[in-house]
């Protein structure tokens, strides 16, 4: 994998090499920013039951103990609005 300076990716795949440019998105639609915080109602406790989050539990449950019972998405927004880039966090199976 090649970047230039000119913001183009190259990525060599087999015998071809695919070619990337970069192209900046601009959304003009009203309401679109921050959307997150409006998707899922859940409770964050009842969010961190799933399997899919159980590597987020122990982080959350001794960070946030008081939100637990906040909507997620108003507790994701409330982390974004005070600089916690907590709400950024990947799970480890997506790092992987």
């Amino acid at each position: 994998m090649h970047e230039s300076q000119n913001n183009t990716l190259d990525l060599p795949i087999s015998n071809r090499t695919l070619n990337f440019r970069r192209v900046d998105l601009a959304f003009s639609a009203p309401g679109l920013e921050d959307i997150f915080a409006h998707k899922n109602n859940k409770a964050l406790a009842e969010t961190l039951a799933h399997h899919r989050y159980q590597s987020l539990c122990p982080m959350i449950m001794d960070t946030y103990p008081t939100s637990l019972e906040l909507p997620l998405g108003s507790f994701l927004i409330g982390l974004k609005r005070a600089g916690d880039l907590t709400y950024m966090h990947k799970r480890r199976h997506d790092e992987q």
